[in-house]
């Protein structure tokens, strides 16, 4: 989590190596401020070109109805580093284009409304 901004990160210091063709990262669990997240990326870039990214966020992360939540409210970021530092051109959530993300920080962002 940033300090200042209250955005949680996902892969911020993930070496570029770890994502080469054909390499998959899981990280299952993993404790957070706001609950447990789990993650996996997986390299094709042999055959797509893409890194394909699965974020489960915890479920108490939408609102209660009141308004309480538990999410960061700076949002969540996930930074994918492709290895060959080529820029990220377009990005799906959900089967749906998603313009929320930054090349030049190799990062997708969602907004902390957008995480309920």
């Amino acid at each position: 989590e940033h300090p200042l901004s209250h955005t949680l990160w996902l892969g911020r210091a993930l070496p570029r190596v770890w994502l080469s063709d054909g390499e998959r990262l899981r990280v299952s669990g993993a404790a957070t401020a706001y609950g447990r997240i789990s993650f996996e990326v997986a390299s094709d870039l042999s055959m797509s070109g893409a890194l394909h990214a699965n974020v489960t966020l915890p479920l108490d992360w939408a609102s209660d109805g009141a308004g309480a939540r538990r999410a960061p409210t700076g949002g969540l970021r996930l930074r994918l580093r492709h290895p060959a530092k080529t820029a990220i051109q377009h990005v799906t959530v959900g089967g749906a284009p998603w313009t929320a993300f930054d090349p030049a920080a190799e990062t997708v962002d969602f907004a902390a409304a957008e995480l309920a």
